[in-house]
C-alpha cells in the first residue's frame, strides 16, 4: 500500500514536472516561432534592401556606361582637338620663326653690305680730299711760278712798262689772296661737311650697334618663347598620362568593385538559403517534439516504470539540449549574417566614396587640360609676343632703308658740292 502510495506520489511529480516541461517547451517554441518570425521580417528586410542595392548597382552600371559612353569621348576628342590645336599653333610659331631667322639673315645681309658700301664711300670720300689737295697746292705753284715768270720777263723788256707789270702783279696778288682766302673757306666748309658726316655717320653706326642688339634681344625672347612652348607641350604630355592612369585606375576599380560586389551578393545568398534551411530544420525538429510533448502529456493508462521516467527525463534533457545548441546556431548564424551585412553596407560606402572621388579627379583634370587659364594666357602671350617682334622687325627694316636713303642723298649732296667748288675753282684759277 506505501509502495503504491509512493509511486502514485512519484507519478504526479512526474507528471507533474512532464506539464512544466510541456509548458516550458511550448513557451520555448512560441519564443522561438516569434524570433523566427522576427528572423523572417529581418530576411525580408534584408532582401528588400538587397533588391534596392541590386536596382542601384544597375543605375550605377547605366550611369558608368553612360559615362564611358559620352564623357570619355567628349574628353578624349576635346583633348585631341586641343593637341591638334595646340600642333597647328606650334607649326605656325615655328614658321613664324623660321621667317624671322629668315628676316634677321637678310638684315645682316644688308647690314654687311651696308658697311661695305659706307667704307668704299668713305674710301672715294678720302681719296677725292687726297686729289683735290693736291690739285689745290699743283696749281697754286703753278699759278706763282708763272706770275714771277711773266713779272720777271716784263721787267726786263722795258722800264715804262714797268708800273703796269706791278699794277698787274699787285692785281695778281690781290687775286691770289681772294683766291687763298676763297679756298681757307671752302676747306673750312669742307672740314664742317667732314665733321657732320662723320656725327651722322657715328650716330648711323650707334642706331646700327642698337638695333643689332635689338635683334639679339628679340632673338633670345623667341628663344624663350621656344623653351615655354616647349616645357608646356611637356606638361601637356604628362597631363594627358596622367588623365590616362586616372582613367584606367577608375575602370580597374570599377572592375574590381564588380567583382567583389558580385562574390559579396553570392555570399549573402548562400548565407540567405543556409539561413532558410536552418529555419525549415527548426520548424521540422520543434513541430516533431511539439508534436512528442502533445503525447507525451496525454493520460497513460498504464503506470510507468523507473526506467521509462529514466528514459523520460533523458529525452527531456537532450530536447533541452539540442534547444539550446540551435538557439546558439541560430544567434551565431544572426550575428553572421549581420556582420556580413555591415561588411556589405561599408564597402558598398566606401567604394561609392572612391568612386565619387575619382570621378571629381576625373572632372578636375578635364577641366584643367580643356580650360587651362594659364596655359591659354601663356600661349596668347607667346602669340602677342611674336606679333610684337615682327612689328620692331618690321620698324628696323624702315629704319634701315631711311637710313640708306639718307646717307645715299648725303653722299650725292657731298658730290654735288665738290664738283661745284671745284668747277668754281678752276674758272677763278681760267679767269
Amino acid at each position: 500500500m506505501n509502495a503504491e502510495e509512493i509511486s502514485a506520489a512519484d507519478l504526479g511529480q512526474i507528471l507533474e514536472a512532464e506539464r512544466e516541461l510541456v509548458l516550458k517547451t511550448q513557451d520555448n517554441y512560441r519564443q522561438l516561432k516569434q524570433k523566427f518570425v522576427e528572423l523572417q521580417e529581418r530576411l525580408h528586410e534584408v532582401t528588400q534592401q538587397n533588391e534596392v542595392l541590386a536596382a542601384e548597382r544597375q543605375d550605377r552600371e547605366v550611369k558608368n556606361e553612360l559615362f564611358r559612353a559620352t564623357t570619355l569621348s567628349e574628353v578624349r576628342e576635346s583633348f585631341k582637338l586641343e593637341l591638334v590645336e595646340y600642333e597647328r599653333r606650334l607649326e605656325e610659331v615655328d614658321h613664324q620663326r623660321q621667317m624671322l631667322q629668315a628676316k634677321n639673315l637678310k638684315l645682316e645681309d644688308m647690314l654687311r653690305e651696308q658697311r661695305v658700301e659706307s667704307r668704299k664711300a668713305t674710301e672715294e670720300w678720302h681719296d677725292k680730299e687726297r686729289r683735290l689737295h693736291a690739285y689745290f697746292e699743283e696749281e697754286t705753284a703753278k699759278s706763282i711760278a708763272k706770275l714771277q715768270t711773266e713779272r720777271a720777263a716784263k721787267t726786263s723788256e722795258a722800264s715804262e712798262h714797268a708800273e703796269q707789270y706791278r699794277e698787274e702783279i699787285r692785281g695778281l696778288e690781290r687775286r691770289c689772296r681772294e683766291l687763298s682766302d676763297r679756298l681757307l673757306s671752302t676747306n673750312s666748309k669742307y672740314e664742317e661737311e667732314l665733321k657732320r658726316e662723320r656725327r651722322l655717320r657715328e650716330r648711323e653706326q650707334l642706331a646700327r650697334e642698337e638695333d643689332a642688339s635689338e635683334i639679339h634681344r628679340l632673338q633670345a625672347a623667341q628663344s624663350e618663347a621656344d623653351r615655354l612652348l616647349h616645357r608646356k607641350a611637356e606638361e601637356l604630355q604628362v597631363l594627358q598620362k596622367k588623365l590616362n592612369e586616372v582613367l584606367l585606375e577608375g575602370l580597374q576599380r570599377e572592375a574590381s568593385w564588380k567583382q567583389d560586389e558580385t562574390r559579396l551578393l553570392n555570399d549573402f545568398e548562400h548565407s540567405k538559403k543556409n539561413m532558410r534551411q536552418i529555419y525549415d530544420k527548426l520548424e521540422a525538429e520543434y513541430t516533431i517534439k511539439e508534436s512528442q510533448a502533445l503525447e507525451q502529456a496525454k493520460p497513460s493508462p498504464r503506470i510507468e516504470t523507473a526506467t521509462d521516467i529514466e528514459e523520460t527525463a533523458h529525452l527531456k534533457k537532450e530536447a533541452t539540449k539540442r534547444h539550446e545548441n540551435l538557439e546558439q546556431k541560430l544567434e551565431l548564424e544572426r550575428k553572421r549574417h549581420k556582420e556580413e551585412l555591415a561588411s556589405l553596407v561599408a564597402r558598398l560606402e566606401a567604394e561609392t566614396k572612391s568612386k565619387q572621388q575619382l570621378d571629381e579627379t576625373i572632372v578636375t583634370l578635364k577641366k584643367k587640360l580643356i580650360i587651362n587659364p594659364e596655359a591659354e594666357k601663356q600661349l596668347n602671350y607667346a602669340a602677342a609676343q611674336l606679333l610684337a617682334k615682327e612689328d620692331e622687325l618690321k620698324k628696323t627694316r624702315a629704319h634701315y632703308k631711311e637710313l640708306l636713303k639718307r646717307m645715299k642723298a648725303s653722299l650725292l649732296n657731298i658730290e654735288r658740292k665738290y664738283k661745284k667748288t671745284q668747277a668754281n675753282f678752276e674758272k677763278s684759277i681760267v679767269f
